[in-house]
């Protein structure tokens, strides 16, 4: 668990968190809603692109229950991360701040809420109050937070397009401990012993 630990605050904050306040940016997106998808009008190399991330993020939610199933925490951990940097990447290379408002930006952003939105959920087991952030930025009631929905467009029981956004919720996460850490710190004597024994 405690390579699953060591991945978990390598990565959530510079990989998911960043992405998150990246993508939801009111100068991104001044509305602060869920914008429209529609990759088939992309250009070409976005439309490529885009198509394999939507592949790789429906793929995603049974790559990684198989992995917790069988107690692999920090194999699944690495499969939302690969899923993250890769939308980190391409969120990049087409450089969104520097599109005009229209359906390729709308699109961008719409996949880039999606990969949030899936790798949160599939974090819930591990990082319960920072999916619970991210969920709640980007508009997801508790009821609207389960496996069932961890795909790409959460499937017919919901409709995100056109939605609010959550509030802002600041800093999303603290530093995790690992097991051997806190078993450290419970060893070590506190002041009043230290009184006592002194």
């Amino acid at each position: 668990m405690n390579k699953a630990v060591n991945l978990v605050n390598a990565e959530l904050g510079k990989s998911l968190g960043n992405l998150l306040n990246r993508c939801s940016v009111p100068t991104l997106n001044p509305k602060q809603r869920y914008p429209s998808f529609d990759v088939e009008v992309m250009e070409h190399e976005l439309k490529a692109t885009g198509e394999k991330l939507v592949q790789d993020l429906n793929s995603l939610n049974e790559k990684v229950s198989k992995c917790y199933d069988d107690l692999l925490f920090y194999r699944g951990i690495e499969h939302i991360f690969d899923q993250v940097r890769n939308t980190n990447a391409f969120f990049e290379i087409h450089k969104p701040w520097k599109m005009k408002k229209g359906v390729d930006l709308s699109t961008i952003l719409f996949l880039t809420y999606e990969t949030v939105r899936v790798a949160s959920l599939l974090l819930q087991p591990v990082v319960p109050e920072f999916a619970d952030k991210a969920l709640s930025r980007l508009g997801l009631s508790n009821e609207e937070r389960t496996l069932e929905t961890a795909k790409f467009g959460g499937g017919p029981s919901l409709q995100l397009y056109g939605r609010n956004l959550g509030e802002n919720p600041g800093k999303l996460i603290d530093k995790l401990e690992r097991d051997d850490e806190t078993e450290a710190e419970n060893n070590l004597p506190n002041e009043g012993n230290k009184r006592a024994s002194g």
